[in-house]
């Protein structure tokens, strides 16, 4: 499974892309490239990614219903810095991944 298409991921994906400190319109899709994905520090089922998009800076949030498997993303996506955001969204969703999954399924 990709990871745009994981049920925890794909109705939060991709993330509204806003300016980081610029004065550019917001954008959408699955565009530029991953500068880094940070955790929240007040929410700890939320992250936020920053991107560049055409030499601007962007910031995106994502919030899913379980920490444990917002963690688990992290750990996933930071490892994926530098690469193009379309190209993430097509990655095949690690084991790691896929357990998070299960175990909030069966709580």
């Amino acid at each position: 499974m990709k990871l745009r298409e994981h049920p925890f991921v794909k109705k939060h994906w991709p993330p509204r892309w806003k300016p980081f400190f610029e004065a550019t319109a917001p954008i959408a899709g699955e565009v530029g490239v991953l500068d880094e994905v940070r955790p929240s520090r007040l929410y700890d089922r939320c992250c936020f990614f920053l991107m560049d998009y055409r030499g601007k800076k962007y910031i995106g949030r994502l919030c899913f219903d379980d920490n444990n498997f917002c963690r688990k993303f992290i750990d996933f996506v930071k490892r994926q810095r530098g690469k193009p955001i379309a190209r993430i969204a097509e990655l095949e969703v690690p084991t790691a991944l896929a357990q998070a999954t299960l175990v909030r399924w069966y709580r």
